[in-house]
């Protein structure tokens, strides 16, 4: 009936880069402890975005968890998880207020359903500890409110788009990427609402060749807007992990989902509810530039 987590030394920064990342698309964490993995994952009032992150027990230095058992037709059962809800400002204010994170040695992450609590314990190089004590509440099993079974897929440095959303106005709230089978547009968007061009920030449009993807399968010209502010979320983790960043996605009005992983460890999907718009017009290719690849949803 309860979990033992042990993160060592090189994995506190990237465990609390992704807490960083989490707080982007909610205010909410919610935790799935199970035997093949552990699930964080936040999701924001409008459910308009969604962060899920899939971490391996190899992450961790011990990984132990102690399944809730339910008596079912008079035999006892394990559950399959343990389940938790807390503020991800209360869970991340810990981190930020330490500033040395080099300076840890361990952290350890407890969890008891008996006592409903989290214990988050941290273990300095000196032998110095200091323990915090966080009450949660339920929450349900974790759910992707996407797929990654889509028509449409890409895969490259997370650096491109960066680069050019730097130059985009500080007003623009929301972006547009018009895919081809040659390239991909990065775009400024602003609702038709807005009816008086003075009313709008400058626009800017950039293009990515697709040589300049690692993947790139695109199979109709399709054209999705949606916020930039999650979309940064999702970039700026793949920076962190110095890896790629793959999108997956269909047609305006379905979430586009940005996947981010550090190689055996963890899986991070951030799903971005598109506008439901007309996309441009629609022209079938039968040439598809890049590699085809599976889509990793989980560990086993």
């Amino acid at each position: 009936m309860s979990l033992h987590a042990e993160i060592p030394k090189d994995c506190i920064k990237p465990f609390s880069t992704a807490l960083g990342a989490l707080t982007g698309c909610g205010e909410e964490l919610h935790m799935e402890a199970k035997k093949t993995q552990l699930i964080l994952w936040s999701v924001n009032l409008a459910m308009t975005s969604q962060a899920l992150f899939r971490i391996s027990p190899r992450f961790f230095g011990q990984y132990q968890l102690r399944r809730p058992t339910q008596l079912v037709n008079g035999q006892t059962i394990k559950q399959d998880s343990i389940r938790s809800r807390i503020l991800l400002k209360t869970i991340r204010s810990i981190f930020r207020k330490n500033t040395m994170l080099e300076l840890l040695q361990q952290c350890h992450l407890d969890q008891c359903i008996d006592k409903s609590h989290l214990q988050l314990k941290l273990v300095a190089s000196d032998g110095a500890t200091k323990t915090h004590s966080l009450w949660y509440g339920e929450t349900d099993p974790a759910k992707a409110l996407y797929t990654k079974e889509t028509q449409h897929r890409f895969s490259i440095d997370p650096g491109y788009f960066i680069d050019y959303l730097q130059c985009f106005h500080p007003r623009v709230t929301d972006v547009a990427i018009e895919c081809t089978p040659d390239a991909v547009k990065l775009k400024s968007y602003w609702n038709e609402g807005v009816s008086s061009s003075n009313d709008r920030p400058m626009h800017s449009e950039f293009t990515i060749n697709s040589c300049d993807f690692t993947s790139y399968i695109i199979r109709r010209n399709v054209q999705l807007a949606f916020g930039l502010k999650e979309f940064k979320t999702a970039l700026n983790y793949a920076m962190e992990t110095k890896g790629l960043i793959s999108a997956y996605f269909d047609e305006p009005g379905r979430p586009i989902v940005f996947t981010a992983e550090v190689p055996g460890s963890i899986i991070a999907d951030f799903a971005i509810v598109t506008k439901a718009e007309e996309s441009v017009p629609t022209q079938t290719s039968a040439n598809h530039s890049g590699i085809s690849y599976g889509s990793r949803t989980g560990y086993r």
